[in-house]
């Protein structure tokens, strides 16, 4: 609510006022006053009556007038005070706060600030909740409701609702306003069910694949309606674009289920086994849907290097990358394909005279899923059952380089013509914090929980390989390290420091392309305090940008 609501309900608190009354003591305009006993109105907290206005009877506004003599009200219910202090009915800590109301890190510190001053807000060990008052929370609950009710159909059930996003359903069939998404649009993607209610977004936008299952995810309430979550993505997989469903998910509160889903599909171990049914009733759905569920699963470990190593002709360099460097370091149990990088072209040639007489061959272009177009490696060589092989020359995933700091890191295992080096698990770390392919959460998880993991490395080596390709990668390491953060607990040592070096970019790219030259104009793309902005602007103008 806008300050002024809140003040002229305070106002009405103290008896019937006409427009006039209402206006001098507001101190504005009689238009204002009529504008804002409108919108009173129209929110049931004000209802007019012969020659004025008064505070209404219903049950929200006969609340609000117990709950604003205990506490500041313009506080608790003004500007983005009110979409945190409702929050804190269901949310917790300042992460799942702002996953509910949509709002920046800072703006829903200083709401709590705010929040906390009133009394109606307590902090324990950064675990934020509302004080033990029933009419409060009460108020809070039926004002919420309110709210949504007055925004829907009369028939309509919110399932989800944000400041920006309202999920809902109604019986099949009855009209409402928004666009079709969750289940009722899984059959746009191959994937017919049969419901009893019809699933909608609201305000109404198209929602993408990705948008249709984070939706869906967002409101499913047992493992039934998980499990067909499952099997909408197994079908559509290689259409969804992993880092964007993952960065919808983290704003509707269901990061956690999205990595637990992936991870499901695959049949491997999950944190939550409760969340979805067992997998071989899994498999069976897919099948209804042609797909192959035992193709989902990664295939058993088969010691193709070796096979390398013993048929070639020459001595050959190769850095093992992703899950493959993982399994050799007993970090994981199996990896459905090999990443290897090498640095010059010719070696990818005697890979090939090795492999392509033995019944690899290799993709064609028009071959390759989205999701490893743009990783863009130089090949991948198939050859089922055996695992695929992806080999990179140099750049690795359209992203990072083969640096010198990386090859002195690797793990050398060498045999008498194959020289191997498994990159160490920070590097690992960033690459997968910046290709976005599946299971790349949970494999970040287990690399961070490795003995002697050092996180300066992965900073050092993340500043090097944007001064070295002029990529920005932080924001995708940042999301990276709040992932793993979230779902373990784990808080990486840099990370004030990846905050400060993402800011940084961030208003540098601001200032490059006209968008902002001032500290006022920065603030309008930016909700960060005005003492880190002047902080970044410093370091930068230091030439010492993410600080040192």
């Amino acid at each position: 609510m806008y300050t002024s609501e809140v003040n002229a309900l305070l106002t009405l608190m103290e008896g019937k006022k006409t427009i006039k009354e209402l206006a001098e003591a507001l101190g504005t305009t009689y238009a204002r006053a009529s504008q804002i006993t409108q919108i009173l109105v129209r929110k049931g907290f004000a209802r007019k009556v012969d020659g004025g206005i008064q505070i209404a009877e219903t049950a929200h506004a006969t609340l609000l007038r117990v709950v604003a003599k205990r506490y500041d009200a313009a506080k608790l219910l003004t500007d983005s005070g009110e979409d945190v202090v409702i929050a804190l009915l269901d949310s917790h800590d300042m992460r799942s706060i702002q996953e509910k109301t949509g709002l920046s890190y800072w703006t829903v510190r200083r709401s709590l600030n705010k929040l906390m001053e009133t009394g109606a807000v307590t902090d324990k060990n950064r675990e934020y909740t509302l004080v033990d008052d029933r009419d409060l929370q009460l108020f809070l609950r039926l004002w919420r409701d309110e709210k949504q009710r007055r925004l829907v159909e009369s028939y309509a059930e919110v399932l989800y609702s944000s400041p920006t996003l309202i999920l809902k359903r109604v019986p099949r069939g009855e009209p409402a306003s928004g666009s079709l998404t969750a289940f009722s649009a899984f059959s746009r993607y191959g994937v017919v069910l049969r419901t009893v209610y019809d699933y909608y977004t609201q305000p109404e936008a198209e929602p993408s694949p990705e948008e249709v299952l984070a939706h869906a995810l967002a409101i499913s309430t047992n493992p039934v309606e998980r499990t067909e979550c499952a099997v909408y993505y197994a079908k559509n997989k290689q259409i969804i674009d992993l880092p964007k469903l993952r960065r919808i998910t983290k704003r509707l509160g269901v990061h956690d289920e999205e990595i637990e889903l992936e991870n499901y599909v695959r049949n491997l171990t999950l944190s939550e086994p409760s969340l979805f049914l067992p997998w071989n009733e899994f498999a069976e759905m897919a099948r209804l849907y042609d797909v192959d569920p035992e193709a989902l699963k990664p295939p058993p470990p088969k010691d193709l290097l070796m096979e390398l190593a013993r048929r070639a002709l020459k001595p050959l360099d190769l850095y093992i990358l992703g899950g493959e460097a993982m399994r050799i370091r007993g970090l994981k149990m199996a990896t459905k394909d090999i990443d290897i990088v090498v640095e010059d072209a010719e070696t990818l040639v005697l890979i090939r005279e090795v492999l392509l007489p033995l019944g690899y061959r290799e993709l064609t272009i028009d071959e390759l899923p989205e999701g490893d177009r743009r990783l863009n490696p130089s090949a991948i060589l198939v050859n089922d059952p055996s695992p695929r092989l992806d080999i990179f020359v140099r750049r690795i995933a359209n992203t990072l380089t083969l640096s010198e700091t990386m090859k002195m890191r690797a793990t050398p295992w060498q045999t008498s013509r194959l020289r191997m080096h498994i990159l160490c698990n920070e590097d690992l770390f960033l690459l997968k914090s910046v290709t976005g392919r599946e299971g790349d959460i949970q494999d970040m998880t287990q690399l961070a929980r490795a003995t002697g993991f050092n996180w300066r490395t992965v900073l050092e080596e993340l500043k090097s390989q944007e001064k070295d390709t002029g990529k920005q990668l932080c924001t995708s390491l940042l999301e990276g390290v709040e992932a793993v953060q979230n779902r373990t607990g784990i808080r990486a040592s840099i990370l004030h420091q990846l905050e400060n070096h993402v800011l940084d970019h961030t208003i540098l790219e601001l200032t490059r392309q006209g968008r902002a030259s001032s500290i006022p104009e920065i603030k309008k793309y930016l909700d960060y305090p005005e003492y880190r902005i002047k902080s970044s602007i410093k370091r930068l103008t230091r030439g010492y940008p993410g600080g040192v």
